[in-house]
């Protein structure tokens, strides 16, 4: 008996965690439609602002403006790397992808990691870096994600790396995040934020401007540089979202296989406890009969 007591009580237990897990993905796939509509309002917008950079980067005529030389080589020691990870886990490998493409960036470039510092967006990662004792970048922000989906802080982040990179304390900046693909898929990549580069240009549109080119450029890269890593941020949040909704539909599947096995066990054992006690009741009336 009490061996079908422990088996009630565990699938008493698988099915709570069954519908624990099917109220997860339920949360997901809505907070993911939700992701899913700011990041491709801003990934259009991005892809627009990306034409007009390109426009100005590459004028037809005249040499580049002085301005936008300061942007163009890092002159810094120290290469900065920021990872963006989720605040929260259960979402498959969702952070360890990220951890380990930057890991092995980092030691690729340099093994010994003397020049190298990382940004930790997100708790998971920044969990990682702390354990790990790895150079963590000082700002006087917040890097919390929940913070930078805030667009005005990002913009503040990008601003102060702005700043550091002109004065020479750091010399490039990449990020490395996993980029929304579908719901089931997502890929994990780098972008260099700094130094600007050319970007592939493909076909150019027209642009008449009201102020100067140099204005342009100087309003210009600052907003452009913070909308690539606020974009990176949602695209960031879309995929967890997606892979913690997968990973969720994965767990309540594999409960599903747990209750029926567990089911399966339930009632042999009951089987083998009701057989017991008829041949127990059959061997006592055998027994009265015989006295």
């Amino acid at each position: 008996m009490s061996n079908l007591k422990e088996v009630k009580e565990r699938i008493a237990s698988v099915k709570a965690t069954q519908q624990i897990t099917k109220t997860m993905r339920m949360v997901s796939a809505a907070k993911l439609k939700k992701a899913q509509e700011r990041m491709i309002s801003l990934r259009n917008y991005h892809e627009k602002l990306d034409k007009l950079w390109s426009h100005l980067f590459s004028p037809e005529e005249g040499e580049t403006p002085p301005n936008l030389l300061p942007y163009l080589h890092g002159n810094g020691q120290q290469e900065l790397w920021i990872g963006i990870s989720s605040d929260k886990g259960l979402c498959g490998a969702f952070n360890s992808h990220v951890i380990k493409s930057l890991s092995k960036q980092i030691q690729e470039e340099h093994p010994t990691q003397k020049q190298n510092s990382i940004l930790p967006i997100g708790k998971r990662i920044q969990s990682y870096v702390h354990k790990h004792q790895l150079p963590c970048h000082k700002i006087t922000l917040s890097s919390d994600i929940s913070h930078l989906l805030n667009y005005p802080e990002t913009e503040k982040l990008s601003i102060e790396l702005i700043q550091q990179f002109l004065k020479g304390e750091i010399n490039s900046v990449r990020i490395v995040y996993n980029s929304f693909k579908s719901t089931g898929t997502y890929l994990t990549q780098t972008i260099k934020l700094l130094p600007l580069g050319k970007d592939s240009l493909g076909d150019r549109d027209i642009y008449l401007y009201d102020s100067s080119q140099a204005e342009l450029i100087a309003d210009l890269i600052p907003h452009l540089l913070s909308i690539r890593l606020y974009q990176a941020i949602l695209e960031s949040i879309s995929a967890e979202h997606a892979a913690r909704m997968t990973a969720m539909d994965k767990a309540s599947e594999n409960a599903k296989e747990i209750l029926r096995d567990l089911q399966i066990s339930y009632n042999r054992t009951r089987q083998a406890i009701i057989t017991t006690e008829l041949s127990e009741i059959i061997a006592g009336a055998d027994a009265l009969q015989a006295g």
